[in-house]
């Protein structure tokens, strides 16, 4: 039996790299069960969110899969509400979770002094938080979306899991999507005489 019941992972996933991987794992080194939360799930093809919430969930299941058919991990989307780093968020997160669990205790996430500002001392009584370290793993989603951008397949490898290797050609054309927006043509009518 693990520390934990239910532990929650939130993440972006623009696409997910080894440093997610990494809270995703421990989430599931601690608790019987991890939901994940695909943040900004309502926003894709955008410079900072090129990836529709059905790409990056497809990416993890493609890394969780064994887990997921265990039933050890459930993946589901957390749209935007357009606040902040402020208590709002917090409130919204664990109440959207609430809707697929009855208890969350465990909070898995970076190290990042802003989530500190998401939950009130109320949260922090009821759920235990874990920051894993980014020190370890140096990675950013902005810099891998630069490495697949520039079609740096080598640096790409470093910071993702095997199983997407396969699929490089297919991230940079969803991520080139977000570069290239599509035109109207012009109609040009002549004047008949």
């Amino acid at each position: 039996m693990k520390k934990y019941n239910v532990s929650l992972v939130v993440g972006r996933f623009q696409p997910i790299h080894i440093g997610h991987e990494a809270i995703i794992n421990k989430a599931l080194e601690l608790s019987n069960e991890v939901i994940i939360f695909i943040g900004s799930a309502d926003k894709e093809h955008e410079i900072n969110n090129p990836f529709t919430y059905e790409f990056r969930k497809s990416m993890i299941e493609l890394i969780y899969q064994e887990e997921i058919e265990k039933g050890l991990i459930k993946i589901y989307p957390l749209n935007d509400i357009g606040v902040g780093n402020v208590f709002a968020w917090g409130d919204y997160m664990i109440s959207e979770a609430l809707k697929y669990s009855s208890k969350i205790d465990l909070f898995v996430s970076g190290h990042e002094a802003k989530i500190d500002l998401w939950f009130n001392e109320e949260y922090k009584k009821n759920i235990s938080f874990v920051k894993v370290s980014r020190e370890d793993i140096k990675i950013s989603a902005t810099q891998l979306r630069d490495y697949i951008y520039n079609n740096e397949y080598d640096e790409f490898k470093k910071y993702v899991n095997n199983k997407l290797h396969n699929y490089y050609s297919l991230i940079r054309l969803e991520l080139m999507k977000s570069y290239i927006k599509p035109t109207k043509p012009k109609i040009i009518f002549e004047d008949e005489d």
